[in-house]
């Protein structure tokens, strides 16, 4: 996909409405910024359906929308907070029937689902089996614990109830096949992010949905700096509920030496009388303003004549009030919680660590001491801030965003001629390959990697194999792993110029020298072909008709004649996705690596083989790839696969075993933060523990008596 590539975007924005603010304010900005460059069908809810179809007709807005909903006699269920979360989940089904039906006319080539932004609310929009990005989502945001007590008794249950649904929520087996499913998720704060990785998403990044345009920006840039006069003015815009944490910036300004300042509240609430007494209580009445519930114009006015936003609030998961105000040109005091501590820096306002009440009334006092005493450095972060949010959040920003997320998941036929160049010099540097076949066709179909390191004997009869496919649009890259034995001769004598020969000067491993291959692959579908195993004639033919008609396959893979000095056996791999994944999950073999052909945007998307593994990097490919991609097996023999079954001394199986251990260690830290250990320290931490080597030693005995009993066995 290029940059200018207009795509069919599917769009699940249930809530989404012009000049509205919270998550509808999200879900139009979102879709006024797709339908710039692509092609955009928007399903939403009735609520702002006329809102919607008038702005559309005055802007010009190219974009369709679907209006989803329920029947209006069933409204009144909305009323309390389960019942609107019933009524959410229902929407969400119904707008996936919706979607099928619209995906089958228009082939969509990606589906974005924009709000609602909550984490453990499924999208069933995976299940189209087309690209899918989720999010920006939040919700994964707590006041902590420690904080719980000041919110009164309603509050805190709240919080109780908060964390009960999303433990419910987490656990919902839809929202976690959904998530497995997703190309990409997007989290609105770290918080969020790790709440995701709990669900297994393949690939997450964290970005605020907080997104200003360029008229609010432009309104909101005449706020002039307040002339000075008299003390600093703290101002906070919020609904008063205490989980914004209201109660904390009064306690704070209490604290203040500067008795000439003032505290501005703006905003109506269920905490506002409490407000009222506490800010009595603590003396500084005659110094704080509560202004009430103001219209967006009124608040403009109200900020222009302040200098300083106060938002103490315990779990944000955007804090659009904070962009406004930087982009204002005031300076923030905030929390370390959620989406503000994401938007303010040490350079456009003050952080303040949250790890327990009175250190945060302690902290925030010192902050609105230091930008009491000084103007100048109050000026200096209101320049900043400005300039942040004209870089950083805006719907600019969130546009290139959009089109870098859907750069990374949509599937492509074929890749472009520069990065071609670019893989084809980095593996130059790396290899040491005999001149490169000029290719004057098109990128072919097929491109069969094979990496050899002293396999000589067999070698021969493993080229044969793919030179006496049955289709025969492919290319054959060969990577020489530093054989010393008479690999080269064999080599030399490969004359069809579909064949690339890359010769490494030093054995470098399996991984890497397959990744050499990758790197050089131009193909859309990638057939790993071993340097001691024979493919089927028939393989290729079959695995490229099964996935050109199966386009939610990502692997696709076959049966295999296991072939040994002593005996051979007829391995009959699981042939659905969800009974390979389980195989996988168990840490098994859950598909034939060998036999298998992948498309060629599951390493685009996941990445290569890790090539520090020395052995078992085929099941952690795997094992990472069936976390996100659909996997399949044909029920029919596709390869000789050589080994030495019922012969493998009981050391050399526990040095396997291992690798393999390790390798299923390695899978499971894909997009961890955590620290990787090495091989080594991998095994310190458990070598010393019995009870592996006994399941070792059974497995491996386990292993030997059935493939010297049986001439065949399926793998459960």
């Amino acid at each position: 996909m290029t940059e200018t590539a207009r795509l069919r975007v599917l769009v699940s924005a249930y809530a989404c409405g012009p000049d509205r603010g919270s998550e509808p304010g999200v879900g139009w900005n979102a879709v006024r910024e797709i339908a710039r460059d692509h092609e955009v069908v928007v399903i939403t809810s009735h609520e702002h359906k006329a809102a919607i179809e008038e702005t559309v007709a005055r802007e010009g807005l190219a974009a369709r929308f679907i209006f989803v909903d329920w029947p209006p006699w069933l409204d009144f269920i909305k009323r309390t907070r389960v019942g609107f979360e019933l009524q959410q989940y229902a929407w969400q089904l119904a707008a996936y029937l919706h979607a099928r039906r619209l995906h089958a006319q228009i082939r969509f080539d990606v589906a974005h689902h924009v709000t609602v932004c909550r984490y453990w609310m499924p999208s069933f929009l995976p299940f189209l089996g087309i690209p899918f990005v989720w999010g920006p989502v939040g919700g994964g945001e707590s006041a902590p614990t420690a904080f719980w007590p000041g919110l009164g008794v309603h509050d805190g249950l709240l919080e109780v109830v908060r964390a009960i649904a999303r433990w419910v929520g987490e656990r919902d087996p839809l929202l976690r096949l959904s998530a497995r499913r997703t190309s990409l998720g997007v989290a609105t704060t770290h918080e969020t992010c790790s709440r995701m990785k709990r669900l297994a998403v393949p690939r997450l990044e964290v970005c605020t949905q907080v997104a200003l345009t360029e008229r609010e920006i432009a309104a909101l840039g005449e706020c002039q700096p307040r002339s000075e006069g008299g003390g600093i003015r703290f101002i906070s815009i919020a609904r008063l509920v205490p989980w914004k944490g209201i109660h904390l910036g009064l306690r704070a300004f209490a604290r203040l030496q500067d008795r000439l300042a003032e505290y501005w509240i703006v905003g109506g609430g269920p905490a506002e009388s409490s407000l009222k007494t506490l800010a009595a209580a603590l003396g500084v009445a005659d110094r704080v303003r509560f202004l009430g519930q103001k219209s967006r114009a009124e608040v403009l006015q109200i900020l222009q004549q302040c200098d300083v936003l106060v938002h103490p609030s315990l779990h944000d998961s955007g804090g659009v009030v904070c962009a406004e105000v930087m982009a204002a040109g005031r300076p923030v005091i905030c929390l370390d919680l959620g989406g503000p501590s994401l938007q303010v820096t040490a350079d456009t306002g003050i952080v303040v660590p949250a790890r327990g009440p009175q250190q945060v009334i302690a902290d925030m006092a010192v902050a609105m001491d230091a930008l009491s005493g000084s103007p100048s450095r109050r000026a200096a972060m209101g320049h900043a801030a400005r300039a942040r949010v004209q870089e950083r959040f805006n719907t600019s920003a969130l546009r290139q965003h959009f089109n870098r997320w859907y750069r990374e998941v949509v599937v492509r036929d074929h890749r472009h001629a520069d990065q071609t160049a670019v893989s084809t010099a980095v593996t130059a540097r790396e290899a040491h390959p005999s001149p490169p076949v000029s290719h004057t066709k098109a990128s072919p179909v097929v491109s069969a990697v094979m990496s050899t390191y002293n396999k000589g004997p067999w070698l021969q009869q493993a080229i044969d194999s793919v030179l006496q496919q049955t289709f025969t649009d492919w290319e054959l890259i060969i990577v020489d792993d530093g054989s010393t034995d008479d690999s080269a001769t064999v080599l030399a004598a490969c004359t069809d110029p579909r064949i690339t020969i890359y010769s490494l000067s030093n054995n470098v491993g399996r991984a890497k020298a397959r990744n050499v291959a990758l790197e050089r692959a131009r193909g859309r579908y990638i057939a790993i072909c071993d340097s001691d195993d024979v493919s089927a004639a028939t393989r290729f033919e079959r695995h490229v008709s099964f996935l050109d008609s199966h386009p939610e396959v990502g692997v696709v893979s076959g049966y295999i004649r296991q072939l040994s000095d002593r005996h051979a056996a007829r391995i009959a791999f699981p042939l659905d996705h969800e009974s390979i994944a389980r195989r996988f999950a168990r840490g098994k073999m859950g598909a034939a690596h060998g036999a298998a052909m992948i498309r060629s945007v599951c390493f685009e998307q996941l990445g290569l083989y890790l090539d520090d593994l020395r052995s078992a990097e085929d099941f952690e490919l795997f094992r990472r790839f069936c976390q996100r991609f659909e996997f399949r097996t044909l029920p029919e023999e596709l390869l000789l696969y050589r080994s030495r079954l019922g012969t493998v001394p009981l050391r050399e199986w526990a040095e396997l075993s291992r690798a393999h251990r390790y390798a299923l260690y390695r899978s499971n830290l894909h997009n961890s933060t955590a620290p990787v250990l090495s091989f080594d320290e991998f095994v310190h931490s458990w070598r010393t523990n019995v009870a592996v080597y006994t399941v070792d030693s059974l497995r491996f005995a386990h292993f030997n008596l059935r493939a010297h009993v049986f001439s065949s066995h399926v793998l459960r």
